[in-house]
């Protein structure tokens, strides 16, 4: 069973999951790994049941590490 399949059968089952296996399961994600039903369920089931403040943390390392930097030359901030 892969980790996002385990993250959505613990939705599934146990109602939570464990900050690491949420991160884990955006890994398999973000790596283009998961079927569009996976990512459906999964984040069907993270929503359901609700985000952590650490399951969020969790998920925003790994979008931090798949972030592709841009070069914007001089910008202005206008507010």
């Amino acid at each position: 069973m892969t980790a996002l399949q385990s993250a959505i059968v613990a939705l599934l089952d146990e109602g939570s999951i464990e900050p690491n296996v949420a991160a884990a399961a955006l890994e398999a994600i973000m790596q283009g790994e998961a079927t569009e039903a996976q990512m459906g369920a999964f984040l069907a089931g993270m929503r359901t049941h609700g985000e952590t403040p650490e399951i969020l943390a969790a998920c925003w390392g790994v979008m931090e590490r798949h972030a592709e930097p841009i070069a914007v030359g001089e910008v202005v901030d206008l507010c």
